[in-house]
């Protein structure tokens, strides 16, 4: 990932449109910045350690909307790993 200044970054809300034959209306502000390659990084600020990408911010909203679906879903369990 192409470093870039704190001052690149910016917060928006994603309003997500769940399937599964409801619709159920959910923003969640996350933030993104402008890679040198031109590709839109971004991720939830609930969740920093996920991380997406997207050509466009239209794309970008898509992913993060994928991946919320996933996260969402997903079953979390931590675990402590010892390294020698």
């Amino acid at each position: 990932m192409s470093h870039v200044t704190a001052a690149h970054y910016q917060d928006r809300d994603v309003v997500f449109s769940m399937g599964w034959g409801y619709h159920k209306r959910m923003e969640l502000e996350y933030t993104y910045f402008e890679a040198e390659d031109g590709f839109f990084v971004g991720w939830f600020d609930n969740f920093p350690e996920d991380v997406t990408q997207g050509r466009t911010l239209e794309e970008l909203e898509e992913m993060l909307t994928d991946m919320y679906k996933c996260l969402n879903l997903a079953k979390y369990h931590k675990r402590k790993l010892v390294l020698a």
